[in-house]
C-alpha cells in the first residue's frame, strides 16, 4: 500500500467537528431584498476544496503537477485557496478532499500554523468524480451553504461579492464564469471558474456512489429540478495548475508579482527585484537578473546567473558558473559548474551534471538517474546572450 493510499475517510481536524447527527441542516432561506448584506448574512458556510490526486497516474511528471502540495513559488499549492478562504473572514469550517494523498496533506497541515476555521480531510478509495467528492466532504462539515472550489486554482475573487449575488438571485447553486477578454478570435470567451456556491439541498442530488460531476450532471439535474442555478461573472481567469505549461507560467507571473503580497513571505529579505530567504547566501560575484525568489538554505556560488522571472527552492545549490533562467528549481537541486537550465522545472533531489545543458524540460530523479521529458515548444535564451549585467544588491 502507497504512502497516500486510504481505504475509508481519513480525518485532520485543529477543533473538534461537531457530529452530523448534533446538527439538523437549516432549510434554505427564501431570498429577501431588504436582507442586509454583509457578513452577518452568510453564517453557517463551509468550504470544500477538490483537490486532485494521482488517481491511475503512474508517469512522475504529471504526478508532479497533479499532487496539491506541489510547490508554486515555494509555497504549496492547497496553500493559495486556504489563504483566500482565510482572508475572507466569512467561512468556519473547511473540507479537504484530497483522494489518494490525503496522508501528506493531513501530515502538512499539521506542521502548519493554526488557521481561522475547522479543518477536516477526506479519501476517496475510488474515482467518485467532482461531485460525489463535494458529498462526501460536506458530511464531514455539516453546513447551511457551502463554497466549493477546485484546489488546483489558486483564486482571488471576491468572495463577499460572490454569496451576496448568490443569495440575492434565490438560487441552489452558482456557478463563476470567467471572461477572457484577450481572446484572439474576436469575442471574449467566457470559461467555467471552478468555484461554486451550493445550497445544502443540493446534496441531495448527488448519488452516494459512483462518479459525479459537478459540470456535466449536477448542474444539469439542478436545472431539471427548477432549483435554480445562477452564473456569476468575472473578468479575468484564474491561475490553475493543470500541466507543464500552466505550472511555470503560474510560477513565473507569481514571482514577478511579488510585491503585490509581500506578507506571504515573512522574514525573506530584499534580494534586487525579487526576494531571499535570510538563510540564503548569494556570492558577490554571482549575477541576479530580474525578479528572482531564493529560498531557504539555497546557495548560489560565485560567477553563478540566474534570470527571472526564477524560483530557486530550498537547499539548492548553483554551482560557480551554473546558470539558471525563468525556471524553477525545487528542493535541494543541485546544478553543477557550467551547466545551463532554461524554461524548465527541476524536481526535488535531481542533479544537472557539469556542462549539461538542460531547456524545455521537466527534469526528474529516478533510480536509473536523471530523466528529462515533456518536450515543449517555448523559445530558448542562449546562455552566451545573457551577458554580463548589474549585480543584484541582496548580498550577505
Amino acid at each position: 500500500m502507497r504512502r497516500d493510499d486510504a481505504s475509508q475517510f481519513s480525518f485532520f481536524t485543529r477543533f473538534t467537528l461537531p457530529s452530523s447527527s448534533d446538527r439538523t441542516p437549516s432549510s434554505r432561506p427564501a431570498p429577501s431584498p431588504q436582507a442586509p448584506v454583509g457578513r452577518a448574512r452568510h453564517r453557517d458556510v463551509g468550504a470544500i476544496l477538490l483537490a486532485r490526486g494521482y488517481g491511475r497516474i503512474a508517469d512522475p511528471q504529471q504526478r508532479l503537477f497533479r499532487h496539491p502540495l506541489v510547490p508554486v513559488a515555494l509555497t504549496p499549492l492547497l496553500q493559495f485557496p486556504l489563504r483566500w478562504l482565510a482572508r475572507s473572514g466569512l467561512v468556519g469550517k473547511v473540507a479537504i478532499s484530497a483522494r489518494d494523498v490525503a496522508t501528506s496533506v493531513s501530515e502538512w497541515l499539521a506542521s502548519q500554523p493554526s488557521m481561522p476555521f475547522e479543518l477536516a480531510v477526506a479519501s476517496d478509495t475510488y474515482p467518485r468524480g467532482p461531485a460525489g467528492m463535494t458529498r462526501d466532504a460536506a458530511a464531514l462539515i455539516p453546513s447551511s451553504r457551502y463554497v466549493v472550489s477546485e484546489g488546483a486554482r489558486l483564486p482571488d475573487l471576491d468572495l463577499q461579492a460572490l454569496l451576496d449575488a448568490h443569495v440575492a438571485s434565490g438560487a441552489a447553486i452558482t456557478t463563476v464564469i470567467e471572461t477572457d477578454r484577450r481572446s484572439r478570435h474576436g469575442a471574449p470567451r467566457q470559461l467555467p471558474g471552478g468555484v461554486y456556491i451550493f445550497e445544502r439541498e443540493v446534496l441531495d442530488l448527488i448519488a452516494p456512489n459512483g462518479f459525479q460531476d459537478i459540470k456535466q450532471g449536477l448542474l444539469e439535474t439542478a436545472h431539471a429540478r427548477r432549483l435554480g442555478v445562477h452564473a456569476w461573472e468575472r473578468r479575468g481567469l484564474t491561475p490553475a495548475i493543470v500541466d507543464f505549461a500552466s505550472y511555470l507560467g503560474t510560477s513565473n507571473w507569481l514571482v514577478s508579482n511579488l510585491d503585490a503580497r509581500p506578507e506571504d513571505y515573512p522574514g525573506f529579505v530584499a534580494c534586487g527585484e525579487g526576494l531571499r530567504h535570510p538563510s540564503a547566501e548569494v556570492h558577490p560575484s554571482a549575477t541576479l537578473l530580474g525578479p528572482v525568489l531564493v529560498g531557504e538554505g539555497a546557495r548560489i556560488e560565485a560567477g553563478a546567473v540566474v534570470v527571472g522571472p526564477s524560483v530557486i527552492g530550498d537547499r539548492a545549490v548553483l554551482a560557480p558558473n551554473a546558470t539558471v533562467s525563468r525556471s524553477v528549481l525545487l528542493d535541494a537541486v543541485l546544478v553543477e559548474s557550467d551547466a545551463h537550465v532554461d524554461w524548465s522545472v527541476v524536481t526535488a533531489g535531481a542533479r544537472v551534471q557539469t556542462g549539461e545543458s538542460i531547456a524545455d524540460r521537466v527534469v526528474v530523479t529516478r533510480s536509473r538517474g536523471l530523466r528529462a521529458g515533456l518536450r515543449r515548444s517555448a523559445p530558448v535564451i542562449a546562455p552566451a546572450a545573457i551577458g554580463v549585467a548589474a549585480r543584484a544588491a541582496c548580498l550577505g
